[in-house]
């Protein structure tokens, strides 16, 4: 029968078999290893049980408590013991029953542990574990979830019909047009600005608080605009659009909105500059465009080539080219050079006209007196980095080499684009000057 006796640390009562006499044990509770006595039992028997020097004591005790071990047995499992330890057999590799499997020790050093049994676990077990974890939550998450959305879009709606949150600079735009979900998607955009504001640092606040100079590029056409916006959307600091006023001919208010959409909207950190280059030609309300440019404090920048006759002939070789390629530019890889040329005489003085767009450039300026920035086609041939850098001084960012991939499309020397050069300056004979100039 097992008997007890008391953790030498804790005091905490440990059962072991009868025949463990001399064997250690872990204690369950403290887990310092115990060696069983085999001789006096007193100091660590129960209360109950009285001190005695002699097995046999001991052995008439736990029979008073209801035992009958025999002593004789467990002196002879003793002996046993004690051989397998001179033999050099491991304590653990002994036989044993009932609860002294769990409080064993297995090693001789008590700061030795139990060898761990490895098991091994399989994918499905782990997956399923956690679907019977996750799957009674799974209504409460989605459920939480779809709050958090419609609080988000709540606060975006809130954002993007409130004045007063346009100062924080968020990308804030009215669209009556637009519904479903395209509106939930711009109240998203709402919230997704605010929250980058409270969360961004205090000088990327800084940038977002202060508006980007915003410009727009005037020409009249083949005075090397898409050159320039090519390197200015190659800068890291500037956000410029194309001829985009192509796509919206049919009102004022149409263009008026888009312009909302696309240059108020921008808060990005590190953008000093953003806008859009056109013809005047295409703008639908000239005099709502030029309060549009004067209540947003516009920069104007005007593009123009003193070259009258390279002008009005590339204005007829970008037809041609057109024609050919698909595009009125010629960009580099891309697009086959247009060889030389014969203008008809009605063309050339069709084109001739456009002259008259330069002064209406001109007059837009001196009405508006914003800050512009004139500058010349020949300028960006005879010195491109000094010109550019004139262009990123007037629009405050870093001065850093840009690309641009237009090309050139009208070779310097007029005589070798135009087969009929003589005949046109015949009938033109105030072009005869432009002949020789770059």
């Amino acid at each position: 029968m097992p008997f007890r006796f008391l953790c030498r640390q804790c005091k905490r009562r440990i059962k072991v078999p009868d025949n463990s006499a001399g064997r250690k044990v872990r204690c369950p509770g403290c887990r310092i290893v115990n060696e069983v006595p085999d001789g006096d039992l007193s100091p660590n028997l129960p209360s109950g049980l009285e001190a005695s020097s002699d097995r046999s004591n001991v052995r008439a005790a736990s029979t008073s408590s209801g035992s009958s071990t025999n002593f004789a047995h467990a002196a002879k499992q003793a002996a046993v013991v004690k051989k397998k330890k001179q033999d050099g057999q491991s304590d653990w590799q002994t036989e044993s029953e009932g609860s002294f499997e769990k409080n064993l020790a297995i090693n001789e050093e008590p700061s030795e542990r139990m060898p761990i049994a490895i098991r091994t676990i399989a994918y499905a077990d782990i997956f399923g574990h956690v679907w019977k974890r996750v799957f009674p939550n799974l209504k409460v998450l989605v459920g939480i979830n779809l709050m958090l959305l419609v609080i988000a879009l709540i606060i975006g709606y809130l954002c993007g019909n409130y004045p007063g949150c346009r100062n924080l600079r968020l990308d804030i735009f009215r669209l009556p047009d637009k519904n479903g979900i395209k509106a939930l998607f711009h109240y998203w955009r709402n919230f997704s600005s605010l929250w980058r504001h409270f969360t961004s640092r205090e000088e990327n606040r800084m940038e977002l608080r202060q508006p980007p100079n915003r410009y727009v590029l005037l020409f009249p056409g083949r005075t090397g605009s898409t050159y320039v916006t090519d390197h200015m959307a190659s800068h890291p600091e500037i956000v410029a659009y194309y001829e985009v006023l192509c796509q919206y001919r049919e009102s004022w208010q149409q263009q008026r909105m888009y312009f909302d959409q696309t240059l108020l909207k921008k808060r990005v950190p590190n953008i000093k500059a953003i806008g859009f280059k056109t013809k005047l030609s295409l703008v639908m309300d000239l005099d709502a465009f030029e309060s549009y440019l004067a209540e947003h404090q516009f920069k104007i920048i005007n593009l123009t080539r003193k070259n009258h006759l390279k002008f009005v002939v590339s204005i007829v070789r970008a037809k041609m080219l057109r024609a050919q390629n698909g595009s009125s530019n010629l960009i580099e890889n891309e697009h086959e050079e247009l060889g030389p040329t014969t203008i008809p005489l009605a063309d050339f003085a069709k084109a001739k006209t456009r002259l008259r767009r330069k002064n209406r450039i001109s007059q837009l300026i001196d009405r508006t007196k914003l800050p512009n920035l004139e500058v010349a086609y020949e300028d960006l041939l005879n010195d491109e980095s000094g010109t550019l850098k004139k262009i990123w001084d007037f629009l405050e960012v870093k001065n850093i080499a840009t690309t641009g991939r237009t090309r050139k499309s009208t070779p310097q020397d007029l005589r070798n684009a135009v087969v009929n050069l003589d005949e046109i300056l015949a009938h033109n004979p105030e072009m005869v000057r432009y002949v020789d100039q770059v």
